[in-house]
């Protein structure tokens, strides 16, 4: 009865601290209808430009380029999955870091021997891995090279959404500069329309006249009409960069500091591109060099596997009265091949990701 309390109890112990499982479902339709009715969260965006750049003041009505980058930080659905990439990036590495677990085997046999104290024999064995060497190594590289990765994947895509806002937001002004100019030429030829049907009133002019006048009228509203339809589209495009339906910045203008100057001088000197060039500057060309190097871990993990894999395994036995102490050592054997095929694949993946690599940076 004492042994059977204290193996509940060790049972119990065991089981104390193990999570459970909790469905998380998603509601597609749902999510869309959600998205479709966000709005812009002004408190949010008020922190991210403060974490971005304290001193410059929030307005939360007129948006420049600054609050525009803290609103793709808030908002952009496809910039909130690359962070998520590598919060999941740092959980793999830290669950890199742990040993696999032991196996607890438990037997008893009985044996109808008058002679013996006890008919029953009892018996418990561990059997731990030895977490060492080349396998370890090569599974914590990985898996921190898999942080370095997703790291370059997000300032790729934070670089991505922000040219796609700027494009959007470039589009939107010079669109709105434009209607607005093709509706001061709408009004001066809808006055010379005016003066020329007055004189074609008191036959100083042909109706041609008047016709070509007309012409140049239609002209300018279709200029007008153009250039309403390409802000309209350029405020949605913009909408669609920052992640929020249009109707979320229908109330919110946005201004360019300098729009107007010319663009600074993007010659450089030969040592100025050696020194921030592609291969220091570029998060792609930086993500293939961290994928080229986790290829290279790959590979040596696979070469430590054609090795055995070692094991110990103390138990413990109650035979029949009598209390033994066994000790075990086990190899796991690599496969018939000795990974040859594993590693053969090891080494192409890893010539592939040189190529792509030197593929990048070309």
């Amino acid at each position: 009865m004492n042994r059977r309390r204290k193996f509940a109890a060790l049972a119990m112990l065991m089981t104390a601290g193990c999570q459970t499982y909790r469905p998380a479902p998603i509601d597609t339709t749902q999510v869309a209808i959600a998205r479709q009715q966000r709005s812009a969260d002004a408190d949010a965006i008020r922190r991210e430009q403060a974490r971005l750049a304290p001193d410059v003041p929030f307005d939360a009505i007129q948006w420049d380029r600054l609050a525009l980058l803290a609103a793709l930080l808030v908002h952009n659905p496809d910039i909130a999955a690359a962070r998520a990439a590598i919060d999941t990036a740092r959980a793999q590495a830290r669950a890199a870091r742990v040993a696999p677990g032991a196996t607890l085997t438990l037997s008893s046999e009985y044996a109808n021997d008058p002679s013996s104290s006890s008919p029953w024999l009892l018996s418990g064995a561990l059997d731990v891995p030895l977490d060492i060497g080349g396998r370890r190594t090569a599974r914590i590289t990985g898996a921190a090279l898999g942080i370095i990765i997703a790291r370059y994947d997000y300032a790729d895509t934070l670089w991505a959404a922000r040219m796609k806002a700027r494009q959007a937001l470039t589009d939107m002004l010079a669109a709105t500069r434009e209607e607005a100019v093709a509706g001061q030429l709408l009004g001066y030829r809808t006055q010379q329309q005016a003066a020329m049907a007055r004189r074609l009133g008191a036959g100083a002019i042909a109706r041609a006249d008047l016709e070509r006048v007309r012409a140049d009228v239609a002209s300018a509203a279709a200029a007008v009409d153009d250039a309403r339809s390409r802000r309209i589209s350029a405020r949605q495009a913009l909408a669609a960069a920052i992640g929020l339906p249009e109707t979320a910045i229908a109330s919110r203008s946005f201004t360019w500091t300098g729009f107007d100057d010319a663009p600074a001088d993007p010659t450089l000197s030969p040592q100025v591109r050696d020194r921030i060039g592609a291969t220091v500057a570029r998060a792609d060309v930086l993500k293939a060099v961290a994928a080229y190097d986790r290829s290279e871990s790959d590979l040596r993990g696979e070469v430590a596997r054609q090795y055995p894999a070692l094991s110990v395994g103390p138990g413990y036995t109650w035979e029949r009265g009598l209390v033994k102490l066994p000790l075990a050592v086990g190899l796991a054997l690599p496969p018939l091949d000795l990974n040859r095929h594993a590693i053969a694949a090891a080494q192409a993946a890893r010539t592939e990701a040189g190529k792509k690599l030197e593929t990048i940076v070309a």
